[in-house]
């Protein structure tokens, strides 16, 4: 079970609006047939629960099972490698709760911010030379390998 962005957006939207197939499938830029085959995945893993308004007048009814919210945040921050910084930024700016907006921004300014020992070692150093010298001797090889040695 994946609380995508599209979950999320829906789930805002309906917050405030009734259910409409096609104003819900042109906020997630998707054609009707298409949202409909979503609902339908989505109620075989338990996200929502759906029920097509069949026949003219009868209004489609859509209830969430889970805290959208909540899933979708551990949703973002397994794939948070996937984002570049517009969509996050985009992210940020929905309509969610202040607790969930502070939680993500912990989390990002973590992941953007800090760094771990496998980052140090997988990281490759390349030093800068003002001039690139004619002859190397033992004695400023070693200089070399000691400076690098103290900068990592």
């Amino acid at each position: 079970m994946e609380v995508n962005e599209r979950v999320f957006k829906m789930y805002l939207y309906l917050k405030e609006n009734s259910f409409d197939c096609n104003q819900v499938a042109d906020l997630l830029g998707i054609t009707s047939r298409q949202l409909t085959r979503l609902l339908g995945k989505w109620q075989d893993e338990g996200i929502l629960s759906y029920t097509s308004g069949s026949g003219r007048g009868n209004a489609s009814e859509l209830h969430f099972n889970i805290n959208v919210e909540q899933e979708f945040i551990n949703y973002f921050l397994k794939n948070f490698h996937k984002y570049d910084i517009p969509a996050i930024q985009d992210i940020l700016n929905y309509d969610m709760s202040d607790s969930a907006r502070k939680v993500l921004r912990i989390c990002i300014d973590e992941n953007l911010y800090s760094k771990d020992e496998e980052t140090y070692q997988r990281a490759y150093y390349t030093d800068y030379l003002y001039r690139i010298p004619r002859t190397f001797t033992l004695l400023k090889i070693w200089m070399w390998r000691w400076l690098l040695f103290l900068l990592i």
